[in-house]
């Protein structure tokens, strides 16, 4: 079954209608903003795809309150699709959630190792995102970054 714009404006407009009520992985009060959280935790690759089409100012970038970024929390669950999407439409992966997390730490963390690679390629990679992590965290991105640079 093929998903028209219609359908996925309407689904965007009923997800909208009902963040006050419920907000998907999360218990706690919602934010303006929690229905792209929700959708990237989710992997709701159509769902945050029409998000973006909102226009919606800093969207890409919204946090939720634990500071997540929906960058963080696609990069986190390993949707890869969505990260590209998200970083394609201008995500920042320097943003740190509360707890001085960045998406590429949350991918590696979780052993989301495609995320990993994609993250560290993108236009907008940035290493000094660890500046705030242990030694031991140190040491196994060196050893990602070792094992999957391709020697020529």
């Amino acid at each position: 079954m093929r998903t028209t714009q219609k359908t996925k404006n309407v689904i965007v407009t009923i997800v909208l209608g009902q963040h006050n009520k419920t907000r998907l992985g999360y218990t706690s009060t919602v934010q303006p903003m929690s229905c792209i959280h929700s959708a990237c935790l989710g992997g709701h690759y159509h769902l945050v795809e029409s998000l973006l089409l909102t226009g919606c100012d800093g969207i890409v970038d919204s946090r939720d309150e634990d500071g997540e970024t929906p960058l963080n929390l696609a990069s986190r669950m390993g949707f890869v699709n969505i990260v590209k999407l998200l970083i394609d439409n201008g995500a920042d992966q320097r943003l740190k959630n509360n707890d001085g997390v960045a998406a590429v730490l949350w991918a590696m963390l979780e052993s989301r190792e495609e995320v990993v690679s994609f993250l560290l390629r993108a236009k907008n990679a940035d290493l000094n995102t660890f500046d705030n992590v242990s030694r031991r965290t140190h040491m196994c991105l060196r050893f990602f970054i070792h094992v999957h640079t391709p020697v020529f």
